[in-house]
């Protein structure tokens, strides 16, 4: 059984096939030798590899040289070789430098000694004989696989840190470049060896092809122009901070000793945090520690927020930056990392507390003792852009902080109230010690700027050789004073005295000085507002209308930009072009060297020196220099136009990716591909122009210039913002765009129907864009409703596959579908400000979706039943479940911790509530009683009795001061909060009541009803309002809108409605789920809503827009047939009638009526000429194929007939039914020849064999059953499955028979015998549709279970190995209807796949996985919604 499909198979293989896996073996065993000897010869020079090295590598080849026999693994032996040769490059250039250094020679012993085992196995599998080699092929080439390709991780592992080492060495002794592992990249980049350079080596233990792990690489500390405290500078703090760490002792293992004394606190305190107000020297302090422990050797990681730069300030980075460089730090926490990363690719788009759960706290439990203690630093945490999520760290670090055993978190901040906060918190409070900058005594600070000032001072005296009695001792103690304990206006002041654009720092010191008097008595911060007035006048003393403009424009810019930018590309963002060799940017701000950090490298970025400049320039009351003012709107307007301007340069496939269908993860050099393709400004613009047009005055140029990118520009910026992983930030950017231009343009101009298209567009193709950027023409733009004014503006766009009948129309409401929980979801729930929503599952876990992007965000678990109800607490912090483990559960939102469990109730709990200030629960149960509980301490206040069946739902009142129930006895019940006495009984359901509400202003409720209706309430009197009909089925959940003027309901007929509350007037239906819809509930703001279903997803639908969901025609398939030929297609309806097309342009050819109710099951005669449909009407219908004429009716079910099919010869038909029986019938007469019984449930599948001789029925009793197909006679019972049989199906010989259960299971039976061969297990899903593959190599079964592949190979001794499967599609077998095509297809994680020539074809969105079948090139899906036909003929040759 094999457990992935992803797996090789070995197989039978064809002349051609051989050949080519001849050659290819061939080529990779040629380079692979070649590598060895030159390594084994190099390794056994003298002076270099220990003997280890040499004995291994000669072991290796003979092994090797073995196993090129067996014709296996060739892609594991060609990924060997490519290792082997890296390695050699790296010794053979340690090689030229003399000596291996001792580490390097360590690390090739341990190499050595760690694949001793793996070559002696390898040994023994290439020396078996033949018939063993035979029969275990499969096992062997996978053992063979696991042992090659340790080996190759080994070799990588070692490559990468000799490469390194030699690196750094040279970088000693040569001084080649500052940072050595650039200088990798780039030499080995330059001779061709890309994928094999140290930063792709060592990200291949984190960046692994099955996903990536977002990071910052700007935001470690050694980025960027910091510089350490001077020395003697700071001594208490650091000193303190060395001592936490535990620096003087005399052994790493007592350096972070978690076995200090009891009086020594702050040794084991997990967490240090420094705060202090701006300007006081927080970061140079912590780039001064991070630096020592660097050197040290026990800097895990190193996180430094900026202000200035989108991605330093981004919180949702941190902790994924974090886990990023511990990988590095520990190359088994990076394997972890790896590991994580390949069952949770998204992430980086996860909760906070999920991602420091999965990404540091569970790997470094995995780890161990193993893991070496080490220290993390986080400065600057209140630079963060949300404050939010700045308090989401916190709270996630004091979830699991006692758990951080092998680290120490060093964390600066200014004391701002969300911080402050979350470090009083329990435990984090208790964890945490603490040092306050600004709390200093005043004397002390400044005798450290004093230092700091003399030393800075001398050196500005020695380089301009000035007078030893310069400064004078006064003007340093002045200076000192002026500072008023603020670094930053020391450092300030020293850039202005030493700036070499004036030269005369005496000077320049005087004017400084000669300040004084104006500041003296003025409080610090307004003393650097006074500095800051002085450098800009002396900067520029006399400016002139036209240099004022240019600096306004330029440093304006500077100071609004969302991300900083070199002077080069600020340059070509503003589109200033300078006609001088050096920059227009550098020229302007030459003078302002002591506030803007201005390299002289213009490809590097300009900085301000302090956030408070910014403040400063854009206040009118500080800045006194009125033609130096920067009037941030104006700037913003500026900015966008600039930006519109820049995206004139897009155009598809920017990068030159030369597989549109390849992962951007598997692009091996994706990241230089952006920096080559995609320049910095350019990159700017398409993140931020929205940004700076929701600032900006809306004028007739932006309007123009918007228009031009909406109509030629807006489909290629998507795929850029897939490129830079920044779909989410594109949803934000759209919403900003819409609200800018609210008030200046019509909502039904082109560029507001464009922008609408554009969001909708990315949030239903959200998952494939997310992963593959040229999706966005291949598979999204093809699936995109016709109508859509978005395609039509780009139709020239779309790919050669062309796609007939689409299900839409226009977009419906529906915005996203959200996949992710393994069972029904039973209950939904919006937190108060909207960004999240909260799911409880049968699967019993919670889970936590953004709202934006529908990325899944955190997993809550603990309850051991399914999950029946969920709320979140009124301010959103607290969640509350209920379940069928009768129990209720709190949890924190913020960090995902359970808080308490309430028990009390004595059945399974299936409702609960908030009361509307937090402080109680209410929790209804099948126990008959209602409960309420003190949501702080989780004590049982009160039980509510009076039901006389099961209590369904429960509300509170907007006030608080009253419940509604509702109940299996068909009465709500109205009760008084405080007391529990029951007010009220309202009568007049005829079912039982699933779901009750209150309107928002109390005067109201509304109640859904197993009796398929909705009734409203007055909710003083009791008096029956209005009752609302239009649902097919009962009502599972209702719920007002915020305003209280609409109400939404869902049922188990998989519709959601929408009603007006005052007439009861319907105003929309909603459709899409495939299942019962268990429950629904309104955004905070009332524009969408969110629904749950028993199909396991999520649906967030647009609640304002009043679009219908558009089907074709009225048609909704639930079955769909191929002609024999492949000409045509007839499909059977919900709506009673069968339609035929014509395959080729998918146009509509005949509709066939006759059915009083659901068409259940359509097949075509082997000759095409006739059809027969199943119906729930109980009857079979035969109709002429060509003129679709009805030909006859097959009476004789009593209940639904569920499958139909035509026998080999087409003289006969059998046919299933709920009725438990099996009847065959004569095709021509249409009469009823004989009916099998021996079923206890109803028939689920049926099929002839081959022969016509026999037939195999599945049923729901758990049973297949094989059957004479001319006497009737039951041959044999097939037992083994554990769930109800959804389909069955003969091999191609008649001899197999395989087998598909609704739990997921495969079975393989003998026909003759019926003896059981072999299982598959298809993990997730049911197993509703099985087939066997039409080559005549043997039998392979294969089948989907949910959306995965799963391949099933018989092995025995009539058949060694097996080719290709045939697979389904969301319940639907996929086979070839014409065997001499052998064109199978399937479906995996929503990607199309042709299985031979293999290829990928497209994504299929979640509302196309519907009934499914092929012909050749041609696919067709029919689904709730209609049907569609995929044509790949252009495609596939």
């Amino acid at each position: 059984m094999l457990k992935s499909p992803k797996v090789k198979l070995a197989y039978k293989l064809k002349n051609g096939d051989k050949e080519r896996l001849k050659l290819a073996f061939s080529n990779a065993i040629a380079g692979l030798q070649t590598g060895l000897r030159i390594t084994r010869q190099i390794a056994g020079g003298v002076g270099l590899g220990p003997p280890g090295l040499h004995a291994g590598l000669s072991g290796l080849l003979l092994v090797i040289n073995a196993i090129q026999k067996t014709f296996q693994n060739a892609a594991d032996i060609e990924q060997l070789a490519t290792r082997i040769r890296t390695m050699s490059s790296a010794l053979q250039k340690s090689h030229c430098q003399g000596k291996l250094s001792p580490p390097i020679v360590a690390r090739i012993e341990q190499l050595s000694e760690g694949w001793k085992d793996d070559i002696e196995e390898l040994h023994q599998l290439a020396s078996r004989n033949f018939a063993k080699r035979l029969f275990r092929n499969h096992e062997d080439a996978k053992a063979i696989s696991d042992r090659i390709q340790g080996i190759t991780w080994r070799i990588q592992n070692l490559t990468v840190e000799s490469v390194l080492a030699v690196e750094f060495t040279l970088d000693v002794h040569t001084r080649f470049m500052k940072h050595a592992v650039g200088k990798i990249q780039s030499q080995l980049y330059n001779v061709g060896v890309q994928l094999d350079s140290g930063f792709q080596q060592l990200n291949s233990r984190l960046d692994v092809k099955d996903g990536h792990l977002p990071h910052v690489s700007s935001a470690r500390f050694d980025c960027g122009d910091r510089v350490p405290c001077l020395n003697g500078t700071r001594m208490d703090i650091i000193n303190q901070i060395y001592h936490w760490i535990g620096q003087n002792c005399d052994t790493e293992a007592e350096l972070f000793s978690a076995n200090a004394g009891p009086g020594d606190a702050i040794v084991n305190s997990r967490l240090f945090w420094i705060n202090g107000s701006a300007g006081t020297g927080k970061t140079t302090i912590a780039y001064t520690v991070a630096k020592d422990c660097h050197e040290r050797g026990i800097l895990g990681a190193s996180f430094f927020c900026s202000r200035d730069d989108a991605a330093s300030s981004n919180s949702n980075l941190i902790f994924p930056t974090i886990a990023y460089q511990l990988g590095y730090f520990c190359p088994a926490f990076g394997n972890e990392i790896a590991r994580v990363l390949k069952s949770h690719p998204d992430i980086g788009y996860s909760d906070l507390s999920y991602q420091l759960e999965q990404l540091i706290i569970n790997p470094l439990l995995a780890v161990g003792e193993s893991f070496p203690s080490c220290i993390v630093i986080i400065d600057a945490l209140d630079e963060c852009k949300d404050d939010k999520t700045t308090s989401l760290i916190l709270a996630s670090l004091s979830r699991y902080v006692n758990q951080l055993s092998s680290l120490k978190i060093l964390v600066t901040s200014r004391p701002e109230r969300n911080i402050l906060t979350g470090f009083e918190s329990s435990p984090l409070n208790a964890a945490t010690e603490r040092f306050v900058l600004h709390e200093v005594q005043l004397g002390v600070v400044q005798n450290d700027i004093k230092s700091y000032l003399t030393a800075e001072l001398a050196a500005i005296r020695k380089f301009y050789h000035l007078q030893d009695s310069w400064p004078s001792t006064i003007d340093i103690e002045a200076l000192s004073c002026l500072s008023s304990g603020l670094f930053i206006f020391a450092a300030t002041s020293i850039k202005f005295v030493g700036d070499a654009n004036y030269g005369d720092p005496a000077g320049q010191l005087t004017k400084l000085l000669q300040g004084k008097a104006v500041m003296d008595g003025s409080s610090p911060h307004h003393r650097l507002d006074q500095l800051y007035m002085q450098v800009l006048n002396h900067a520029y003393p006399d400016i002139s209308s036209d240099l004022a403009g240019r600096i306004k424009t330029i440093v304006g810019s500077i100071i609004v930009l969302r991300d900083p930018l070199s002077a080069r590309n600020l340059e070509r963002l503003l589109n200033m072009n300078s006609e001088n060799k050096d920059s227009c940017v550098q020229t302007t701000l030459t003078h302002l060297h002591s506030i803007v950090i201005l390299p002289e490298d213009d490809t590097q970025v300009i900085r301000l020196l302090h956030p408070s400049f910014f403040d400063f320039l854009i206040n009118p009351d500080r800045c006194l220099n009125m033609k130096l003012v920067v009037n941030t709107e104006a700037q913003h307007t500026l900015l966008a136009q600039a930006c519109l301007y820049a995206m004139r340069n897009l155009r598809r496939n920017m990068c030159g990716i030369e597989t549109p269908i390849m992962p951007q993860n598997e692009v091996a050099d994706h990241s230089m591909r952006i920096t080559r393709y995609i320049p910095p400004h350019l990159q700017y613009a398409c993140r931020h122009w929205a940004s700076h047009l929701r600032c900006a005055m809306v004028s007739d140029l932006l309007v123009d210039l918007l228009n031009q990118f909406c109509s030629k520009y807006l489909l290629y910026w998507v795929e850029i913002c897939s490129l830079l992983g920044d779909l989410r930030s594109l949803l934000l950017s759209l919403d900003n765009a819409r609200k800018a231009l609210a008030t200046s343009i019509r909502k039904t101009s082109h560029i507001m129907i464009l922008l609408s298209d554009c969001e909708r567009f990315v949030r239903d193709f959200f998952p494939i864009l997310n992963t593959s950027p040229q999706q966005v023409y291949h598979s999204a733009l093809m699936f995109t409703p016709r109508k859509a004014l978005l395609r039509k503006k780009y139709i020239h766009e779309l790919p050669t596959t062309r796609i007939h009948n689409k299900c839409e129309k226009m977009w419906d409401s529906c915005l996203r579908t959200i996949e992710g929980h393994s069972d029904g979801i039973m209950s939904v729930a919006f937190s108060p400000d909207g960004t999240r929503i909260v799911s409880g599952s049968r699967d019993q876990s919670l889970r936590l979706w953004d709202t934006v992007s529908g990325a899944h965000l955190n997993t809550l678990e603990g309850h051991s039943d399914g999950i029946m109800s969920v709320a979140f607490s009124p301010d959103g912090a607290r969640i509350v479940s209920g379940s069928h483990d009768k129990t209720l559960r709190l949890w924190d939102t913020a960090s995902a911790t359970h808080l308490n469990t309430l028990k009390g109730h004595s059945h399974w709990i299936v409702s609960v509530a908030f009361s509307p200030d937090g402080t109680r629960i209410v929790s209804g149960s099948d126990d008959r009683t209602l409960r309420l509980w003190d949501s702080v301490s989780g004590a049982q206040l009160n039980t509510l009795e009076g039901h006389s069946k099961r209590v369904i739902s429960v509300a509170f009142s907007p006030d608080g001061t009253r419940i509604v129930s509702g109940s299996d006895d068909q009465t709500l019940r109205l009760w008084d909060t405080v007391s529990g006495v029951h007010l009220n009984t309202l009568e007049g359901h005829s079912h039982w009541i699933i779901s009750v509400a209150f309107s928002p202003d109390g005067a109201r409720i509304v109640s859904g009803s197993g009796d398929q209706t909705i009734r409203l309430w007055d909710a003083a009197s009791g008096a029956h309002l209005n009752t609302l009909k239009g649902h097919s089925g009962s009502i599972m959940s209702v719920a007002f809108s915020p305003d209280g003027t609409r109400i939404v309901s869902g049922s188990n007929g998989q519709t959601l409605r929408l009603w007006d509350t005052v007439s009861g007037a319907h105003l929309n239906t909603l459709k899409g789920h495939s299942h019962w819809i268990t429950s629904v509930a309104f955004s905070p703001d009332g524009t969408r809503i969110v629904s749950g279903s028993h199909d396991k997803t999520l649906r967030l639908w647009d609640a304002v827009s009043g679009s219908h969901f558009n089907t074709l025609k009225g048609h909704s398939s639930m079955s769909v047939a191929f002609s024999p030929d492949g000409s045509r297609i007839v499909s059977g309806s919900y709506g009673q009638t069968l339609r035929l097309w014509d395959a080729a342009s998918g146009a509509h050819l005949n509709t066939l009526k006759g059915h009083s109710s659901s068409v259940m099951s359509v097949a075509f005669s082997p000759d095409g000429a006739r059809i027969v449909s199943g119906s729930a009407d109980r009857t079979l219908r035969l109709w002429d194929a060509v003129s679709g004429l009805h030909i006859s009716t097959l009476e004789g079910h009593f209940k639904r007939v569920i499958s139909v099919t035509f026998s080999p010869d087409g003289t006969c038909i059998v046919s299933g039914s709920d009725d438990q029986t099996l009847r065959l019938w004569d095709t021509v007469s249409g009469a009823h020849l004989n009916t099998l019984e021996g079923h206890s449930h109803r028939i689920t599948s049926a099929a002839f064999s081959p022969d016509g001789v026999f037939i195999v029925s599945g049923s729901d009793d758990q049973t297949i059953r094989l059957w004479d197909a001319v006497s009737g006679a039951h041959l044999n019972t097939l037992k083994g499955h554990s769930s109800w049989i959804t389909s069955v199906a003969f091999s191609q010989d008649g001899t197999h028979i395989v087998s598909g259960s609704y739990n997921h299971i495969f079975r393989l039976w003998d026909a003759v015998s019926g003896a059981h061969l072999n299982t598959l297990d298809g993990q997730s899903g049911s197993a509703t549709s099985v087939a066997f593959s039409s080559d005549c190599v043997g039998t392979t079964a294969s089948g989907f279970s949910g959306s995965v592949l799963r391949e099933w190979v018989a092995i025995g001794g009539m058949f060694p190995s097996f080719d290709y499967a045939c697979a389904s599609l969301h319940n639907t077998a996929l086979y070839p209807t014409d065997p001499s095509t052998n064109m199978h297809y399937y479906v995996e994680d929503g990607w199309l796949y042709l299985v031979y020539p293999y290829r990928q074809l497209c994504w299929i969105p979640v509302k196309y996985r519907g009934k499914l079948t092929s012909w050749r090139h041609r696919i067709v899906i029919g689904t709730v919604g209609g049907l569609a036909i995929l044509d790949f003929s252009d495609l596939i040759v």
